[in-house]
């Protein structure tokens, strides 16, 4: 099982054990690309719950499975930045991958003409995610791996630190 597939059913199994979710996503077609390009605007609005969120809020949890159900089969394609992965540690804060599964969506979702640029996407995506990680309300334990993720942004050497300089 990949990694995408481990934290699916991850999600999958801390949403069925969760009270009612803030919305029904299970309604919501996602078999195919058509079905995710309709469903763009529900995504959305599931991303923009996950980044107001807690990093372990139930409800942002479920919208996460959502998120990655539609990552999986929208014609869209997505990379993950490997540096940027490893953030989620396992002890520490290990549902961050889904919040910057999150934040790869919007950027994508808000930035149609970027699409076709892996650098602005993963730039862009960074940001979002630096600016959730500096949020002190949403619990991010803040590892040395985040601190050096931050500092990297807040410098400006953010391209460096992805490894695109």
């Amino acid at each position: 099982m990949n990694r995408l597939g481990i934290l699916l059913f991850m999600f999958w199994l801390v949403s069925i054990t969760s009270a009612a979710g803030q919305q029904d996503y299970s309604q919501i077609p996602l078999k195919t690309a058509e079905d995710c390009k309709k469903a763009e605007p529900e995504v959305l609005k599931a991303v923009n719950f996950i980044l107001s969120k807690r990093v372990c809020d139930q409800d942002a949890l479920t919208a996460s499975l959502f998120n990655i159900k539609w990552m999986e089969n929208t014609a869209h394609t997505f990379s993950v930045n490997r540096k940027v992965s490893k953030l989620s540690d396992k002890k520490k804060n290990p549902l961050l991958v889904g919040v910057y599964l999150a934040c790869l969506t919007k950027f994508v979702l808000e930035n149609p003409d970027k699409l076709k640029d892996e650098k602005t996407v993963q730039l862009g995506a960074c940001r979002l995610f630096a600016d959730y990680l500096r949020m002190k309300d949403n619990d991010v334990v803040m590892t040395k791996g985040i601190k050096k993720f931050l500092e990297a942004e807040e410098q400006g050497k953010l391209e460096a630190y992805l490894g695109y300089k």
